[in-house]
């Protein structure tokens, strides 16, 4: 992989020293060889890794116009358009303007798969933005759909094959998490 051990050494470097400038050529200069390559998964890791690094600096806009920039680069890709329309609809929470992270995760759920996981994230992610603009029963609702559709995806697994046990734990942690936020948004 182009996005290797070795890019986030260097990253990680920039990053510490906190040469932001020289952080941002380092991700255009990568961005740019797997675009000669063609490598679209790639391409695809990079817009994802950059608009992460940029996110979790606290650098929002520029992680935005990351994603923005793989929006543009894959749209004839649902599956990656609905990762980024998801990540900026994130950034909009982290923000505090769910009005405008719920127009992302609208866009999303147009292209979203109605039976992966990338739909039940999408699911958590509108109810948290609903439940930041104090709209709980509407929060609800989505984690209600969330919960539903977790248990039918559990008892077929069961039913299925019980070899994959980190298809069952991983969901059980949405489970869990859907409780602990039902019970806070009730009774707090």
């Amino acid at each position: 992989l182009f996005f290797s051990s070795n890019f986030e050494r260097i990253r990680n470097i920039y990053i510490s020293l906190m040469q932001y400038d020289k952080l941002e050529e380092h991700y255009n200069n990568a961005l740019l060889a797997v675009k000669r390559q063609g490598d679209l998964f790639n391409i695809g890791v990079g817009f994802s890794i950059i608009g992460n690094s940029y996110k979790a600096l606290g650098l929002y806009n520029k992680a935005i116009e990351i994603f923005n920039g793989g929006l543009v680069f894959f749209a004839n890709n649902n599956e990656k358009s609905t990762d980024y329309l998801v990540e900026i609809g994130k950034i909009y929470i982290s923000l505090g303007s769910y009005d405008k992270a719920n127009t992302y995760f609208e866009k999303a759920i147009e292209g979203a798969s109605t039976t992966n996981q990338r739909l039940c994230n999408l699911k958590i992610s509108i109810g948290q933005s609903y439940g930041g603009l104090g709209q709980y029963e509407k929060s609800i609702s989505f984690f209600q759909e969330i919960f539903f559709i977790l248990l039918i995806l559990i008892c077929l697994f069961i039913i299925m094959n019980k070899k994959k046990k980190y298809f069952f734990k991983h969901h059980i942690v949405y489970i869990c998490n859907f409780i602990i936020y039902l019970f806070i948004v009730n009774f707090f």
